[in-house]
């Protein structure tokens, strides 16, 4: 069996199947490889450098008729040759957090690189301390495959929960909170302009679809906004202190790649997702985010990736504050969450 790592790292190779094959590194070109292998299924595993990640595993076996694929397990047979290329990435996308809590049902995963300062998943928030990490599934903060590898690297307080809670409709709740508003516009809505305070809720039946120029909320503006289809958000959009603006939405929640910031708070129902695009730019998102998932995709390239998250979620708690009424009534767990 032969095992090869592009590009070349020093990496530690092993396999595990029938029969007990040693460690070996790899240091140039050249594929280690293993003699004599028993016949049955073996696995292969690498530890490479740190901040390099392990991005494609491919093998092949020389048979009459050639056979390959994909995978870190693979069955080699007698008189055959097996052979595995290994594929890495130096540096991934990643994500943090500040001073909030994090929630995900099922996977937590954010692979925090060693160039990072400080290596934490949650940073401390204003008090001087991070949020709650809480999993339903697994966890993963440094890219090996153990169960919930890297823990200690979720926070300054190492603060880690396993556990689950039931799936909420918050735009359920909250439409209903609200009094059920009827609609502002029906059909699918564009706006070139930010909206002004109002007491009442803005609620539009369908896709509403947010462009330049960018949105400014006045210290003196509430703005709540219902959305009953998918939100793009094609422009920046800030909060001056003391102001406050809620988008709640039925379906997905979509910021163009482009979208470097956006203040608030957002909210999907348990089957929408909060998706940040596919672009270079970082996305910073202040206040508190609530999805039934999310995919973030900003990635900064092999060099920033060394150091710098592709996407930053900061709690906000002024937003606690200048909330209105009907959404302090509700027995929410304000928490900012990641995937």
């Amino acid at each position: 069996m032969y095992t090869s790592t592009t590009p070349v790292i020093p990496t530690t190779l092993s396999a595990t199947g029938p029969n007990a094959l040693s460690a070996q590194t790899q240091t140039t070109d050249a594929y280690v490889s293993w003699n004599n292998a028993t016949i049955g299924t073996y696995t292969i595993s690498s530890a490479a450098p740190p901040g390099y990640v392990l991005q494609t595993a491919c093998w092949k076996r020389d048979v009459t008729a050639p056979l390959s694929g994909t995978g870190m397990s693979a069955i080699v047979n007698n008189t055959e040759t097996l052979q595995w290329d290994l594929g890495y990435t130096l540096g991934t996308q990643w994500t943090q957090v500040q001073g909030g809590d994090v929630y995900a049902s099922a996977t937590l995963q954010s692979y925090i690189p060693v160039g990072a300062t400080p290596r934490s998943f949650i940073l401390n928030g204003t008090g001087g301390y991070p949020g709650v990490a809480t999993y339903g599934g697994n966890c993963n903060f440094d890219s090996s495959s153990a169960t919930c590898g890297g823990k200690t690297w979720v926070s300054s307080k190492n603060w880690l929960v396993h556990d689950t809670a039931p799936a909420t409709d918050f735009y359920q709740l909250m439409y209903r909170q609200f009094g059920s508003p009827a609609p502002t516009a029906s059909g699918d809505t564009t706006l070139t302009g930010k909206l002004a305070g109002s007491t009442d809720p803005y609620y539009y039946d369908g896709n509403l679809t947010i462009n330049a120029p960018a949105w400014t909320i006045p210290s003196t503006d509430k703005v709540v906004v219902f959305v009953s289809g998918n939100l793009a958000i094609n422009t920046p959009i800030t909060i001056t202190q003391g102001g406050f603006i809620a988008f709640i939405v039925k379906g997905n929640i979509t910021v163009d790649p482009s979208v470097g910031a956006v203040d608030g708070i957002y909210i999907t129902s348990p089957s929408g997702t909060f998706t940040t695009g596919t672009g270079s730019v970082r996305f910073v998102g202040r206040g508190m985010f609530i999805a039934g998932s999310f995919l973030l995709q900003r990635d900064l390239g092999d060099a920033g990736n060394l150091t710098t998250s592709s996407e930053l979620f900061i709690y906000n708690p002024q937003l606690l504050i200048t909330m209105p009424d009907q959404m302090k009534q509700l027995s929410v767990s304000w928490q900012e969450v990641a995937p």
